[in-house]
């Protein structure tokens, strides 16, 4: 399987950043993303221009990845200690960032009625 990267970054990320707006301005930092020869910067916080084409700014955390290596990042499917071992993908910086990055594709926390009248 492969990733068109351009469209996971103009298309599917800006949509789960839509869904989790809150999550998304309560968060804070920058995330540099090489996926093969393509780059994008991601900037928690910022409304405007959450994604940037391009390494821009200076990033708390740094994410390279051989293009099969950002499939299996995608799908949850990637073994880490595999991929840093192997160097399928680099990571340096803030690590939290990524736990950040990841609630923006879980599911809404609440989905039962609150009792919100």
């Amino acid at each position: 399987m492969t990733v068109n990267t351009a469209y996971f970054f103009e298309v599917t990320l800006p949509y789960y950043i839509e869904r989790h707006l809150f999550i998304f301005n309560l968060n804070k930092g920058r995330i540099h993303f090489i996926v093969g020869t393509e780059e994008w910067t991601i900037v928690f916080g910022d409304v405007a221009k959450p994604i940037l084409r391009g390494l821009r700014g200076w990033p708390d955390l740094a994410l390279r990845f051989t293009p099969e290596a950002f499939v299996e990042f995608c799908q949850g499917d990637l073994d880490e200690r595999k991929a840093l071992r192997e160097k399928t993908v680099e990571v340096r910086g803030e690590h939290s960032l990524i736990g950040q990055l990841w609630a923006l594709f879980s599911p809404p926390p609440f989905k039962a009625p609150l009792g919100l009248g």
